[in-house]
């Protein structure tokens, strides 16, 4: 019997070892899978820590230089007007216009700014009274203008004494030529220098 109750206990030993290995194979594949899957966790943390820190970059870089070429172009901007001194206006369809007048001069001291104003007038194009009238005038004009800019000349041309001045202008010049012949003024260049 002992014999029999040995080979019970060596079959038991062995099923009860077949069960360890089995738990202890089913363990390690548990293990396995956990660690397999905390591995993948900790690389996705680590490539969307990179994104985001490389998304942050290109977004900040965007950011940036956006307003490096808004600056600069403001920036551009300025220098330009100051460089050049001219200002151009873009001409409405419904007037006709005379040719350029250029206008040189001095304007009264204390200041004494020297000045350059080409100046365009826009006038009816329905009006050929208008048309005679200004080509007639043009030399008295001229001299008008002169002395307008000579008289009224003060420091830079900012946007709301160009318009005064403008419509100073074209009232002074209308009431020379005794008719509302003059419809707008324009100044393609202006250069104040002193």
């Amino acid at each position: 019997m002992s014999d029999t109750t040995g080979g019970a206990e060596n079959n038991n030993n062995a099923a009860l070892d077949y069960f360890d290995s089995a738990e202890a194979q089913q363990t390690a594949a548990k293990n396995k899978k956990n660690f397999d899957f905390q591995k993948f966790l900790s690389y996705f943390k680590g490539i969307l820590i990179v994104f985001l820190v490389i998304l942050a970059l290109g977004f900040i870089g965007g950011v940036s230089v956006a307003t490096v070429y808004m600056m600069q172009k403001i920036k551009f901007k300025r220098i330009m007007a100051r460089i050049e001194g001219t200002r151009s206006v873009p001409r409405p369809a419904d007037y006709t216009y005379t040719e350029p007048i250029v206008i040189r001069g001095k304007s009264k001291p204390p200041e004494s700014f020297v000045f350059q104003v080409t100046v365009v007038i826009g006038y009816d194009e329905k009006s050929k009274t208008a048309a005679e009238v200004l080509s007639a005038q043009r030399s008295m004009i001229q001299d008008q203008i002169r002395t307008y800019f000579a008289e009224n000349l003060s420091g830079r041309l900012t946007l709301r004494k160009e318009n005064t001045m403008k419509a100073d202008l074209k009232e002074w010049l209308n009431t020379l030529l005794t008719e509302d012949y003059v419809q707008q003024i324009f100044f393609t260049d202006y250069i104040v220098d002193n």
